[in-house]
């Protein structure tokens, strides 16, 4: 289980990284717009890696999981974006990620062991990991009125993606790329409900940078990668653990914003990050 423990932590790089790109741009351009273009470039390279790898086709029970995942994934990210445009990174990163209580308590439902030490580890870099960012610094800070609309988002996008990682990682047992492929595919259904919506109000998107096509493009192939990656992770390992490793990637987007961005870390902050730290190494030493 310590390769699906590598692959989730890769997993959550990849999603720390691809959100500080995807919230910065967010706050230049609309979320739709945002959706329009890194979403595709996922459906895209999915449907690549079925192509190569010829796995067989999945049962449709395991589609249907996969692609409602998918659904929940896509308002999941445009919640989580938004929230970072119009609050701060380490308020809203940290909220999200308490949805990884989903899939573990799934998890240990369905009966998946779980050592003493793992579940200590898989505490304490729960814990650490909103302690790191409990006290956003007031630097680069936004209104302090948005900060009740921010975390509102930031809370429906922790339960989307506790959605997302249950759904992929069921799909996942049987064939990952195949439930990547359904969740891309499920993410598209409700972009394009999203279009027909906001076309039907006569909302028109203003257009696109070339820099931000770049980097909205890179948003989707790293949060693609990040999405393989876990699920090759819950396929090959343990879907509670898996779910954990991957929900870290609050911890990069508070490096990122710290030495971007101008947030700084705080005492409490950095005890945080510790404490996350030390907790993965729990997980992986328990597995």
């Amino acid at each position: 289980m310590l390769g699906a423990l590598l692959m989730a932590l890769c997993a959550s790089l990849c999603w720390g990284v691809a959100d500080v790109i995807a919230g910065v741009q967010t706050r230049r351009l609309s979320i739709l717009s945002v959706l329009v273009v890194s979403q595709p470039v996922g459906l895209l390279a999915s449907a690549l890696w079925v192509a190569v790898s010829g796995s067989q086709h999945p049962s449709s029970d395991a589609l249907i999981a996969a692609f409602g995942a998918g659904i929940a994934g896509a308002v999941g990210l445009g919640a989580l974006w938004l929230a970072m445009a119009i609050g701060m990174f380490g308020l809203a990163s940290p909220i999200s990620a308490t949805g990884v209580l989903i899939p573990l308590a799934y998890g240990i439902i369905r009966g998946e062991p779980l050592g003493t030490v793992a579940l200590i580890g898989a505490v304490l870099a729960i814990g650490g990991l909103l302690v790191a960012v409990s006290a956003p610094s007031t630097a680069g800070s936004r209104p302090a009125g948005s900060a009740a609309a921010a975390s509102g988002l930031a809370a429906l996008a922790a339960i989307c993606f506790g959605l997302l990682f249950t759904g992929i990682g069921v799909a996942a047992r049987n064939s990952p790329a195949w439930a990547l492929l359904a969740a891309r595919s499920g993410a598209g259904v409700a972009l394009a409900a999203s279009l027909i919506v906001a076309h039907a109000g006569s909302r028109r998107q203003a257009g696109i940078p070339r820099q931000s096509l770049v980097a909205l493009a890179l948003v989707g192939a790293l949060e693609t990668g990040g999405s393989a990656l876990y699920a090759l992770a819950a396929h090959s390992g343990h879907l509670g653990l898996a779910a954990v490793a991957a929900s870290l990637y609050p911890a990069v987007t508070v490096i990122i914003a710290a030495l971007l961005l101008g947030e700084r870390l705080s005492v409490t902050q950095q005890a945080g990050v510790l404490a996350i730290i030390a907790g993965v190494a729990m997980i992986g030493r328990g597995v």
